[in-house]
């Protein structure tokens, strides 16, 4: 929503060039975002992915011009029809057997933990302001503590698109020809990718399931709660002002109540070592 999308006719075909509207980006969701890390970000993780046969559009080059950055890429058209549940599982394990895309100075175990930091950091970012907004009490929020990772150990690290979804999908007879806008990727657990489709409640999961294959074993139900609750808590946000919609952010609350007094229970009972 911050990005423009242009269509450019060239001697070479159509490029599809991607620009931010600002330099810098706060909303709802996210709080001061580089555009021109993000941009940046969006082209090395496309080459990555391109490079590894997962279905994304062939990222051609970055660039920044007087502080404006711009991401060009191949131009696919869909052809209207709709993707089977079946070839978006396929083309999310694509995603994720590409593995992590290379960041420099960064080892396996540093990456794991920025991911875990990265997720508390977000969702009680996310609950602070449902309080603030008296959407949720404050006192759920007290579920949501580092401990939360204890004894979880990352099945793999891996890409994440964390917004499969068919509005970010171009289709060509029943099949993902691309997913687009890997605005919000990070490296991470291939759970959260999952659940996250879970949650969004678009799919048949039996036959996504079905064409992703076999998973990592299940995270503990403590961190699948905190994954769920990713997506909710955003969710929640996300649709009552940015895309307004009061009845998915009626139930998306209601979700994130739901996950957050899950989680308080799940810690309570857990066994003390």
């Amino acid at each position: 929503m911050e990005y423009l999308l242009f269509r450019v006719s060239t001697d070479k075909g159509l490029l599809a060039v991607k620009a931010a509207t600002d330099t810098a980006i706060s909303d709802d969701i996210d709080d001061d975002i580089d555009t021109n890390l993000s941009l940046a970000r969006e082209a090395t993780v496309l080459k990555h992915l391109r490079a590894h046969g997962a279905k994304v559009p062939d990222c051609l080059g970055y660039s920044q011009s007087a502080g404006f950055p711009l991401c060009v890429m191949e131009f696919i058209m869909s052809d209207g029809t709709s993707a089977t549940d079946f070839s978006i599982g396929q083309a999310l394990r694509r995603v994720h057997d590409s593995g992590p895309w290379p960041v420099a100075g960064k080892r396996s175990d540093e990456l794991g933990i920025d991911f875990k930091k990265a997720v508390l950091e977000r969702i009680q970012g996310w609950l602070k302001k449902l309080v603030l907004r008296r959407r949720i009490e404050s006192y759920l929020t007290g579920a949501v503590q580092s401990g939360v990772f204890d004894g979880y150990k990352i099945p793999r690290l891996t890409t994440l698109h964390l917004d499969v979804r068919r509005d970010n999908i171009i289709v060509t007879k029943n099949n993902v020809s691309a997913i687009l806008d890997w605005g919000n990727s990070i490296i991470g657990d291939p759970w959260l990718d999952l659940l996250r489709v879970e949650e969004y409640s678009e799919l048949d999961l039996g036959q996504f399931r079905l064409g992703y294959g076999s998973t990592p074993p299940r995270p503990t139900a403590v961190v699948e709660r905190l994954y769920r609750l990713y997506t909710t808590s955003m969710l929640s946000l996300l649709f009552e002002n940015m895309v307004p919609d009061s009845e998915r952010c009626r139930v998306n609350t209601e979700r994130t109540i739901e996950h957050l007094a899950a989680l308080r229970t799940l810690q309570e009972r857990a066994p003390i070592e």
